[in-house]
This record gives structure tokens, C-alpha cells and sequence, in this order.
């Protein structure tokens, strides 16, 4: 009976490993002070092993609604491919729609998801090197106490 209850368990961690096969690439930063200098990017090391498949490339921010100022954050995106080949694009995180905040209030902070770039591909497989850094015209943008930067596998669909 134990032995059955040991396969059990088993069977149970291999299928909820195997079942999150999405996530390419997880990395969380936490600011000092929830401020976020403008000229410190943020720098992620994203290992792509697959080059013919897209991607999601998103982010997580927890803000401090009565410190942040923005309604739209924008993102400057740099991203250096191991064959020091450079791409640059911005990225959007809709933070305030008509005056209502975007999210899920989490212990006191809001938490909003956004996809920053869809369907991306990545021109060579290796280790990227991409550089995150706010882009709104302020030097410091209070308020933000984290962020997490991940990217998924994305299921290219063309239409028939």
C-alpha cells in the first residue's frame, strides 16, 4: 500500500513539472525604495534553445497606487543575441485604462501582467542578453516595488 502511495506521489511531481512546459525564462527584481532609476536598466540572461518556435515576452509589475504616476509605463527593450547581433524595441504596460487601475490588488499592491511583445522570434539559439529599462521621462519612477520578467512559449496560429 505504501509502494502504491510512493508512485502516486511520483507520478503526480513528473506531471505538474511536465505540465508548465510554456515558460522559457523567469526572473523577478525587487527596487530599493520602490523606485526605478531611469539610466539602471535591468539585465536577464534568457537561454533559447529553439529558434523556429515564437514567444511571449512578458512582464509582472506590484505598484504602490498611491505613489505611481503613470497611466501607460513604457519600456525600452535592448536585447543582445550571442552573435552580438542588437535588437531594440519598446514595450507597453497599460497601467490605467479611464482612470481605473489594471490588475489584481496583492497585500496592498497592485499587480499587473501584461504581454510587452507577442509572437517574437528570436534569431539565434544561445544565451540572450536583454536589458529592461523605463523609458517614461521621469529619472526616478516611484512607486514600483518589483518586477517580473518572463517569457513563454507562444502558439503561432495562421489563419486558414
Amino acid at each position: 500500500m505504501k509502494r502504491l502511495i510512493y508512485i502516486f506521489i511520483i507520478v503526480l511531481a513528473v506531471l505538474g513539472t511536465s505540465c508548465n512546459r510554456k515558460l522559457v525564462y523567469e526572473d523577478e527584481r525587487t527596487f530599493a525604495a520602490d523606485d526605478w532609476l531611469r539610466f539602471q536598466p535591468e539585465t536577464f540572461q534568457v537561454p533559447v534553445r529553439n529558434v523556429d518556435d515564437c514567444y511571449h515576452i512578458c512582464m509582472d509589475m506590484w505598484i504602490d497606487t498611491a505613489q505611481f504616476p503613470e497611466e501607460l509605463l513604457t519600456l525600452a527593450i535592448n536585447m543582445t543575441s550571442p552573435n552580438n547581433e542588437r535588437r531594440m524595441f519598446y514595450g507597453y504596460v497599460h497601467v490605467r485604462e479611464k482612470g481605473r487601475w489594471q490588475g489584481e490588488y496583492e497585500d496592498g499592491m497592485l499587480h499587473v501582467r501584461q504581454r510587452i511583445r507577442q509572437y517574437f522570434f528570436f534569431n539565434v539559439a544561445g544565451t540572450h542578453e536583454v536589458e529592461i529599462a523605463q523609458a517614461t521621462h521621469r529619472y526616478d519612477l516611484r512607486g514600483v516595488k518589483r518586477i517580473k520578467f518572463y517569457v513563454e512559449k507562444a502558439e503561432l496560429k495562421y489563419p486558414e
